[in-house]
């Protein structure tokens, strides 16, 4: 078998060589990921996608490597170059697209399963806050903040997800300290709503 190139959107190249598939990043010509044809288990190509995923044994275990071509011909080129004979320990699939997380959410069981998820999270941000802060008026913002945190994992802004999660865990960090040593005008009332309650 010859050498055989295959263009990476990443600026890359694969190169398909008699028995590895080699990765080379054209940034700075060096080699990266080798993978010995051998080892690769399965092929598994999305209908439309120019992205491919490898399955490949490692020491007894499977690992997934995902490749994305220039474009989805390139993708495809790369799909079909194997000849079945030869290489028939690889088995081939081509897919329909997956679900995004937000066409996934919208199946009945999944949503259910979050909306219970959130009202967990609520109840059980509410009573920490009711908890430590011992107000009606600041011990809502974790509640909020909870809620925000929840709406946007739905969304699937991970970046935004993450710094709320970090204001909201500093905010009740915040509240446990405020519990241990509350202010002296509001200890009355915290002990007397705990009596109430």
């Amino acid at each position: 078998m010859e050498n055989t190139i295959f263009r990476l959107n990443s600026k890359g190249k694969l190169v398909l060589l008699d028995n590895t598939l080699e990765y080379y990043n054209n940034a700075n010509g060096n080699k990266g990921k080798s993978i010995n044809l051998d080892e690769i288990v399965s092929i598994i190509n999305e209908i439309g996608k120019n992205e491919i995923k490898l399955c490949f044994k490692k020491k007894n275990k499977v690992k997934k490597c995902e490749i994305t071509f220039d474009n989805e011909e390139e993708c495809d080129r790369f799909f079909n170059y194997f000849d079945k004979d030869m290489f028939n320990n690889i088995s081939y699939q081509k897919t329909e697209y997956n679900l995004t997380q937000k066409e996934a959410l919208q199946s009945p069981l999944s949503l259910l399963g979050n909306i219970i998820l959130l009202l967990a999270c609520i109840y059980g941000a509410m009573f920490i806050s009711e908890f430590a802060l011992a107000t009606r008026g600041s011990a809502r913002i974790p509640v909020i903040l909870l809620a925000i945190i929840k709406v946007f994992n739905w969304i699937g802004i991970e970046k935004i997800l993450i710094v709320f999660g970090i204001i909201t865990f500093f905010l009740l960090i915040n509240g446990i300290k405020r519990f241990k040593n509350p202010p002296k005008a509001r200890r009355i009332e915290f002990y007397n709503a705990l009596i109430n309650s």
